[in-house]
């Protein structure tokens, strides 16, 4: 990854926020995908709700990456969102082929569980590198527990 440090923040606190950054970010591409994923495949009875939490989950997922991308450019450090690093991400992908509503959320919940604990791992940590990289997490975090409880409740 290529830097042009912000002068904010020492190089020991750029080079471990970025990181975290880094490895936030293809995180979330790696959940977005598992979701379109389900999101398409899955079948049942709950087809319907399940299918629109989704669309709904996968959608705030890519803003965040986003987000999360941005911050990390910001300061001053490129990202990578290809196909290679979303690949090292540490998010197993889910069987493909359909899948009755109930498995899909399920396998869902699972890796957006995995996320939001590492996550709320690095916020803990971002609090003492940089307490505006902990307020973005701090952030995805309140939207992703919220959308994990919502789909969560149909697995239970």
């Amino acid at each position: 990854m290529a830097t042009t440090p912000a002068p904010f923040l020492s190089e020991a606190k750029l080079k471990e926020t970025t990181a975290q950054l880094q490895d936030t970010l293809t995180e979330l591409i790696s959940l977005s995908l598992i979701g379109k994923q389900a999101h398409w495949n899955l079948r049942g009875p709950q087809f319907l709700e399940i299918h629109e939490l989704l669309d709904v989950i996968v959608e705030s997922t890519r803003n965040f990456y986003d987000d999360v991308a941005e911050r990390a450019v910001a300061l001053g450090t490129s990202v990578s969102g290809q196909a290679s690093a979303v690949n090292q991400s540490g998010i197993k992908e889910i069987p493909i082929g359909f899948m009755k509503d109930l498995e899909a959320a399920k396998e869902v919940v699972n890796r957006m569980g995995q996320v939001i604990t590492n996550i709320r791992q690095r916020m803990e940590e971002s609090g003492k590198t940089d307490p505006v990289t902990q307020d973005l997490y701090i952030e995805i975090l309140r939207t992703m527990e919220k959308q994990f409880w919502l789909l969560r409740s149909h697995t239970l």
